[in-house]
């Protein structure tokens, strides 16, 4: 009886004495580099990434460093983080990709809602619907009646089967009821030089992608898919002038592995609160068209699942799931 009361007492010890370490730890972190993996380099993810991540450096005193991992999608970069220990050394930061992938795919080698423990949203990056010049439009309804004019289905571009672009085309598409069929290429710029040359009639990507092609005059820009007018397109009207209702994506997602501590994740949130809102970083973010509304942990879940309930909409809609 005594040895199984020295053990309890021991135990309760070993609580007491492990809580003030916790809190210690995660006042103190990091205490070594972190990593944080995202898609391909040059990406609008990449940029984020970097930006945020360089100040996040300034702020630990511990090197930051950003992985590349393109492949699937982003879904490779995914489940490398979906795998590493939950201690707040291995982060994700995507796009709305990372929701597309889990609402199409039920094969992912994680499960989004499961594997990962959400740190913050970010914001979101203005989206332009540009348009080929040939087709003569100047406005969202000119674009439309010109579509439902044609002989056969227009064209329209995107990064690639499921990627966010694709499923932002496929939303104008099913909005206007115009008949389009979807072309994928390699990336996102690929797509707006296809709409650009003539090639496609229509793209949905990041303004920063179509800006210099819109300014050279080598397309149109009809609406911006955004909150607000955009500083690169001072002129372009809004989606919502047209379409009152229209659904808009493009936020963009930090998690950790599951099983990161609640208290981590929060202290990890209020650093980036901090960077993000740095005068240089606003300004810089600020020209890349993105929309700074940083939440945290505690609504992360919350705004996951309506993503995936949004896209998986979306892709039953266009065929691209079963119903």
């Amino acid at each position: 009886m005594k040895v199984l009361l020295n053990s309890i007492v021991a135990f309760v010890a070993g609580l007491l004495c492990l809580a003030p370490a916790c809190a210690q730890d995660v006042r103190n972190y990091p205490v070594k580099p972190v990593r944080v993996l995202t898609v391909g380099a040059g990406s609008q993810s990449d940029s984020l990434t970097r930006i945020v991540t360089n100040k996040l450096a300034e702020q630990w005193k511990q090197p930051v460093v950003v992985e590349n991992r393109p492949g699937a999608g982003g879904a490779l970069s995914a489940s490398i983080v979906a795998k590493a220990a939950p201690d707040g050394y291995t982060l994700l930061l995507q796009s709305s990709q990372f929701a597309v992938n889990a609402a199409l795919n039920e094969n992912l080698p994680y499960d989004v809602t499961k594997d990962f423990a959400g740190v913050a949203f970010l914001g979101s990056s203005a989206l332009v619907l540009m348009a080929s010049s040939a087709t003569g439009a100047k406005t969202v309804k000119d674009f439309v009646a010109y579509a439902k004019a044609q002989p056969k289905p227009i064209l329209f571009s995107s990064a690639g089967a499921g990627s966010s672009s694709h499923m932002n085309g496929e939303r104008f598409k099913l909005t206007s009821g115009i008949p389009a069929t979807h072309v994928g290429f390699k990336s996102s710029p690929d797509a707006a030089l296809e709409v650009a040359a003539g090639r496609v009639q229509y793209a949905v990507v990041a303004t920063g992608v179509a800006a210099s092609m819109i300014r050279a005059g080598q397309a149109v820009p009809l609406a911006l898919i955004s909150q607000r007018r955009s500083a690169a397109l001072p002129d372009v009207p809004l989606m919502t002038e047209t379409y009152p209702a229209y659904g808009r994506d493009g936020a963009f997602t930090l998690a950790a592995p599951a099983g990161t501590p609640l208290a981590l994740r929060r202290k990890i949130h209020k650093d980036v609160v901090q960077a993000t809102a740095l005068p240089d970083v606003k300004e810089r973010l600020a020209r890349m068209d993105f929309e700074i509304v940083v939440t945290g942990p505690d609504d992360f879940e919350k705004l996951l699942r309506n993503d995936l309930e949004v896209f998986r909409k979306i892709g039953k809609q266009a065929g691209l799931i079963a119903k």
